[in-house]
């Protein structure tokens, strides 16, 4: 049995901070518009217009838009099965839905909202417990995760090599070298066994140096943008705007201490 609580639609602009949340029902939450980045235990999962996730109850969540924003729609709910387990990612569409012609969560998504606009402000009592049914029957016909194969552990250890290295960081090239891949390989492979880019990880790594140099050194902004690898420090603004939602002459001011 399906018990559908709320649900509701939010607008971030870029770099906005959505959590960190923990709710102790289900939650389904849909990629409207625009990207964001989610990090559900430690892992972090890129989802893109049309996809969403599926996340167990008392499970924290926090995530960050992307560079053009996002809006997303939730459906909270409880079940009389047992709760999942483990965060679970659902792609835009699906290959056994039924559904012909645009993505199956804007369908499912729209169908839900009409049952739970009717015109007493009730939650209608068939549609949303059969979709919300209809979507847990797809997750369960979906297989069980494999143990990690070779691609992930190449990947796991190539990112591990990553992190120690010293900036600027090696070239895209350069890092499909030591993984013996081509860069095409490398990327799919990133994707497939993390969830989102290599690109991700090497701004990650890029911002979170610069963030330590902005808080630990005096070098002007300038400097900074060179020492991480940006030769130009307007996309190097740009960027850190992005990962921190705020300049970096903003943050050096904010977390220098005063003594």
């Amino acid at each position: 049995m399906l018990k559908p609580i709320l649900h509701g639609i939010g607008g971030y602009v870029a770099g906005g901070i959505i959590g960190p949340a923990k709710w102790p029902h289900h939650d389904l939450i849909v990629v409207q518009e625009g990207s964001v980045d989610f990090t559900l235990r430690s892992k972090v999962i890129s989802c893109r217009k049309g996809d969403a996730l599926l996340i167990p109850p008392q499970t924290e969540f926090r995530a960050r838009a992307g560079s053009e924003g996002c809006v997303i729609w939730v459906q909270h709910f409880t079940t009389a099965r047992p709760p999942l387990a483990v965060p679970v990612f659902l792609p835009s569409r699906p290959r056994r839905w039924s559904f012909t012609q645009g993505e199956w969560l804007r369908e499912l998504m729209k169908r839900i909202s009409v049952g739970q606009s009717t015109a007493n402000g009730n939650v209608s009592p068939a549609t949303v417990p059969l979709l919300l049914s209809l979507l847990l029957q797809e997750l369960q016909l979906k297989p069980k995760p494999v143990s990690e194969d070779t691609g992930s552990i190449a990947v796991r250890k190539t990112a591990t090599w990553l992190k120690a290295q010293t900036f600027p960081l090696p070239s895209l090239k350069e890092i499909a070298d030591y993984a013996g891949w081509s860069t095409s390989h490398l990327r799919n492979s990133f994707r497939a066994s993390t969830g989102r880019s290599i690109g991700t990880l090497l701004r990650e790594l890029q911002m979170d140096e610069a963030s330590r140099l902005l808080q630990e050194t005096a070098l002007p902004i300038k400097a900074i943008s060179a020492r991480v690898g940006y030769s130009d420090v307007v996309a190097f603004h740009r960027a850190f705007r992005r990962h921190k939602a705020m300049t970096p002459a903003n943050f050096r001011r904010q977390m220098t201490p005063v003594i």
